[in-house]
């Protein structure tokens, strides 16, 4: 749970084990603005979470005794030392140890682009960007192409607290390129494009840190089997 101290702000962060038994979340601990803690559920036992305060943002970090054994005990020991996490954990080969979890930053992993093909007024696109991590978007980021000469944004529709991020654009009655479309390169000739991100939007990871834009760049896929109305 998480309150300010009224009635009406106190909610249910997120019911880790679902009904009426208990995750008993313990060792809560705050490591730059990110809570991290043990709790247990039922497909991987009591292992390590976080939390930023939100139901998609409260994850498992890593289910280190793989399957429905605990890794770690009701005494942990959860420590910030200067932003990495310290704790006890016992993998079930090694007994128990002292771990540490680094926050590592997001970043794009795979791109998946729609398949070649014409396409007329009112079709879509769709883009899909992974990331290394879940990432958490507000506002509309966006991707860019080249259809002829006319650069079109293809916005961000849907993914925010997954790994996945997907993008779309519909043609419209204005568009034609029969030599097929592009992404717009960024930094131009470079190769690469980017996941933009217009006044008001953000993209960060678990622990609430922006995703630098060089994470958020990737190498520009070819567009040019698809051709446009």
């Amino acid at each position: 749970w998480k309150s300010n101290g009224t009635a009406s702000t106190t909610v249910l962060v997120k019911d880790i084990n679902p009904g009426a038994f208990s995750s008993s979340p313990t060792n809560l601990v705050n490591v730059n603005g990110t809570l991290y803690f043990a709790a247990f559920a039922p497909t991987s036992g009591r292992e390590l979470w976080r939390s930023n305060g939100t139901p998609s943002g409260t994850t498992l970090v890593k289910d280190i005794r793989v399957g429905s054994d605990d890794s770690l005990s009701l005494q942990a020991w959860l420590t910030n030392v200067a932003g990495n996490l310290f704790f006890q954990a016992n993998n079930g080969t090694r007994g128990t140890e002292l771990w540490r979890h680094v926050a590592q930053p997001a970043k794009v992993v795979q791109v998946s682009v729609p398949p070649n093909g014409h396409r007329v007024t009112g079709n879509v696109l769709t883009f899909q960007v992974f990331f290394n991590q879940p990432v958490f978007v507000t506002g509309t980021p966006y991707l860019q192409i080249i259809i002829g000469s006319t650069v079109r944004n293809v916005p961000y529709i849907t993914g925010s607290g997954t790994q996945r991020l997907v993008f779309r654009y519909t043609i419209v009655s204005n568009d034609h390129d029969t030599n097929g479309i592009a992404f717009r390169q960024y930094p131009s000739g470079s190769g690469k494009t980017t996941i933009f991100r217009p006044s008001g939007s953000t993209i960060k990871d678990a622990d609430g840190v922006s995703v630098t834009t060089s994470n958020l760049s990737f190498v520009a896929p070819n567009l040019s089997g698809i051709t446009v109305n």
